[in-house]
């Protein structure tokens, strides 16, 4: 084109000799395409190089995008809150019947699970359908059920139809996860993740079959996320197994168990976790006094029982891991988030321990209270009925959000961007959470609905 401006357009006989035409196939990608056509002032065809995208295909069949991915945009994730779940899948996914032969079947298999189990994690559907097929697994959930952005059953799939608010048989498949212990030291991510992937890829099924489960004496190799009808440790499972639950779910914290029984069952598997993963064996007498605590209790009380073992110095030596633990459950039952970042930290390795350090051991630090959800009391009970109760107890719902129901999970929104990949990020907290509440930070408190994203199913950075 170039050509034919210097040498025809001038119509000049010795520019004319001088024009040789490119016969070569194709546009001459080392000279430069000249000036926009919207910028000439005649209607010309113009070569802007285009290429063909590699990623769509053109088959008898119709156009194919081979990149084309339905499980980013096409989950449905509902509230903890909603009053309804949904009945199926979004209108705007294609049909099954147009999916691939192997998407279908990987959908059979997931429903299959699901007939089993109605509430399943992606640490379980990886370890039974094969961790090389993460990628598919995403794409094919979409059409086998919902999630929950928050709450007791956070990241978790949920078959169609299925609400485990409505009925307390469903508690036993609240999940829980901790998001911040280290099992090999270095994060896993990028090359790295993907060679760790790769590796669970290569594992047979009877070495997967119970890594998404806990028995109190190892730790998963594939992940963090955890059902209670998983956790196979004796003192933990009986725990779990109390009949003394709530008459109504909380669906924004600890489901259909009484804020002192979740307490104590979360903090004995975190403490447990940290102690196994320092190469240690836990002991199983130092939870004895926390198990044998009521499900719901006043903290005062339970403070006052060893209050005065606590100001001997020489019995709260002797007895320094026990008191850790109880006063871990006190706070967990009013500050999950503070208490589960405590015990993060204090499971890092600080070496020799002062005698100032050990003495502030000694002192009763001021744990703000959890708000998460309005108190049982036989007054609200017997004004349930009442319209400026129930707008009241909507209006705290919406005010106080909803609190870290999986313990101290890390906060979810700085890990969401990153999580599509099914990468499981492990933070400075314990447990992902947007809708921790307030840890003695100055950070206004807003609602849930106002902070949560929520999370990204069969997602997450993972650091292990």
């Amino acid at each position: 084109m170039i050509g034919l401006m210097q040498h025809v357009l001038p119509q000049r006989h010795s520019l004319l000799k001088q024009y040789t035409p490119n016969t070569d196939a194709g546009a001459d990608l080392a000279r430069s395409v000249g000036p926009s056509a919207e910028f000439l002032q005649m209607p010309i065809a113009f070569n802007y190089r285009f290429q063909q995208n590699t990623f769509i295909k053109y088959t008898d069949r119709g156009v194919v995008n081979l990149q084309r991915s339905i499980a980013f945009n096409a989950y449905t994730i509902i509230k903890p809150t909603e009053e309804a779940v949904p009945l199926g899948p979004k209108a705007t996914l294609p049909p099954e019947e147009s999916l691939t032969p192997y998407l279908q079947a990987l959908i059979k298999q997931i429903k299959a699970e699901l007939v089993k189990r109605p509430i399943i994690t992606r640490h379980l559907l990886y370890n039974k359908l094969g961790w090389d097929k993460r990628t598919k697994l995403r794409q094919a959930a979409v059409y086998c059920g919902y999630f929950f952005e928050s709450g007791p059953w956070r990241e978790a799939l949920i078959r169609w139809g299925i609400d485990p608010r409505k009925d307390p048989a469903f508690r036993r498949f609240q999940t829980v996860s901790f998001m911040s212990y280290l099992k090999s030291g270095k994060t896993k991510h990028n090359k790295t993740f993907d060679q760790h992937v790769h590796t669970l890829g290569q594992m047979s099924r009877e070495e997967l079959e119970t890594e998404h489960t806990f028995d109190g004496t190892h730790v998963s190799r594939t992940g963090n996320l955890f059902q209670f009808c998983d956790i196979t440790d004796p003192l933990i499972a009986k725990i779990l197994a109390t009949k003394d639950i709530r008459t109504t779910c909380a669906p924004t914290f600890q489901g259909w168990y009484h804020v002192g029984t979740w307490a104590k069952a979360t903090v004995i598997l975190k403490d447990k976790m940290n102690t196994i993963l320092a190469k240690g064996t836990p002991d199983d007498s130092i939870y004895q006094r926390v198990k044998a605590w009521p499900e719901m209790w006043d903290d005062r009380e339970m403070a006052a029982q060893y209050k005065e073992e606590i100001n001997d110095r020489l019995t709260h030596q002797q007895r320094r891991r026990e008191h850790e633990v109880m006063h871990n459950v006190r706070w967990a039952a009013r500050n999950p988030r503070y208490a589960f970042e405590k015990m993060e930290s204090s499971s890092q390795p600080r070496g020799n321990a002062t005698e100032e350090e050990a003495a502030e051991d000694l002192e009763e630090p001021d744990v703000a209270e959890d708000l998460t959800e309005t108190p049982v009391t036989a007054e609200a009970i017997l004004n349930e009925d009442s319209g400026d109760l129930e707008g009241e107890v909507d209006e705290e719902e919406d005010e106080d959000g909803q609190e870290g129901e999986d313990g101290d999970q890390s906060e979810v929104d700085d890990d969401q961007d990153q999580a599509m990949d099914g990468v499981w990020e492990v933070d400075d907290d314990d447990n992902d959470d947007d809708d921790d509440d307030d840890d003695d930070r100055d950070t206004p408190l807003l609602s849930a609905r106002a902070v949560s994203k929520g999370p990204i199913p069969f997602g997450g950075l993972y650091r292990a």
